[in-house]
């Protein structure tokens, strides 16, 4: 065995007692976080890549299977996407404004929805997201990250735009720069005609800051790195890091309470807090988490969508792998969210933070 593998087989079966303190990874995949990106620029013809043909599709939702060889003589802006990143889902209010402008001008928005995590592998995972996400424009389901290989893509969300003779011209990763993206768009459709007048408009430009990064608790990514540390030791509570208390089993991708009560703590800089939970492995039963904020719990004013009260605490309902919005304000600010398991079997997987 692979001294990897001799690693992953001890954390996998490793019953966690008392109090961990875990320093995580950032989520380097998630692009919104990186820092000193250059803007969005279209390359020139000759400088510019041809596109690689669609390939490793499993699945297409809202359209029937396309090729990039059959979409010559239009432009095709494809966005690389998974459905637990909020980050990509913030892109949707203008990517779905793209679509409904410009389609009949010349423009195919594809979603290459490449998953991150196992389940987000799923076919039926991924129809619900685009239904309940409401994405009304093509979708491709790129299980193995055949397609996300093919463009050389590291990022989520990534945007690959395509002129009418299937050179990429521009990439685009992270949220933002919408107005420079639909001024591509409509470049590009101008080589070969008028665009038309109207515009789709910048729906959703992120704010600047500092906010905590994206937090990883499957020990692929780092995970669990200490033992036995307890938090009135040396290492008090810290900003940006996950505590455990209780007793969890670990993963690549997650950790799993063992049992009722095991907690999960993060101190924070954000405006809202989102949370990848899923039940039991292989159960559809619901799986219900409290949620404290500031060790208290969450007043409305502050409730995600995902939260709801009951008998004067707050809880949010796992019913499916997905993303669970926990924790909302009107600005950015500092502020502790905790998860509390009311039974073994929930799967934490990431905390991400917006502003």
């Amino acid at each position: 065995m692979s001294r990897r593998g001799a690693v992953a087989a001890a954390v996998a079966g490793l019953l966690v007692a008392g109090s961990v303190v875990t320093a995580l990874s950032v989520g380097a995949g998630r692009a919104a976080r990186l820092a000193g990106r250059p803007p969005a620029e279209v390359v020139a013809p000759e400088d510019a890549r041809p596109v690689p043909e669609l390939t490793g599709i499993t699945e297409w939702f809202n359209a029937p299977p396309l090729t990039m060889a059959g979409l010559r003589g239009r432009v095709v802006l494809l966005d690389v996407w998974t459905y637990s990143c909020v980050n990509c889902r913030r892109t949707f209010p203008f990517l779905r404004a793209l679509h409904e402008t410009y389609a009949d001008r010349g423009l195919t928005v594809i979603g290459v929805h490449s998953p991150e995590f196992d389940f987000e592998k799923s076919p039926d995972n991924v129809e619900r997201a685009v239904r309940d996400l409401d994405v009304t424009w093509a979708v491709a389901n790129d299980p193995d990250r055949a397609m996300w290989d093919a463009l050389r893509n590291s990022y989520w969300p990534a945007k690959y735009l395509v002129d009418r003779h299937g050179r990429i011209r521009l990439v685009h990763v992270g949220e933002g720069d919408e107005a420079e993206i639909e001024d591509a768009v409509r470049g590009l459709l101008a080589d070969g005609g008028d665009p038309g007048a109207a515009r789709a408009g910048a729906k959703h430009e992120p704010p600047r800051g500092k906010q905590t990064p994206e937090l990883y608790l499957g020990y692929l990514r780092g995970g669990l790195v200490r033992e036995g540390v307890t938090e009135d030791r040396a290492d008090p509570p810290r900003r940006d890091r996950v505590r455990l208390a209780g007793r969890f089993t670990g993963a690549e991708e997650y950790v799993t309470a063992a049992a009722p009560g095991a907690t999960v703590t993060v101190d924070y800089t954000a405006r809202d807090v989102y949370a990848v939970l899923a039940p039991p492995a292989g159960s559809t039963a619901r799986q219900r988490v409290e949620v404290r904020w500031n060790d208290a719990p969450v007043p409305p004013d502050r409730r995600g969508a995902a939260v709801v009260a009951r008998e004067g605490r707050t809880y949010v309902d796992v019913r499916t792998d997905d993303l669970y919005h926990l924790l909302t304000a009107p600005a950015p600010g500092e502020g502790r969210v905790t998860l509390v398991a009311t039974a073994p079997g929930v799967r934490f997987f990431t905390f991400t933070f917006g502003r």
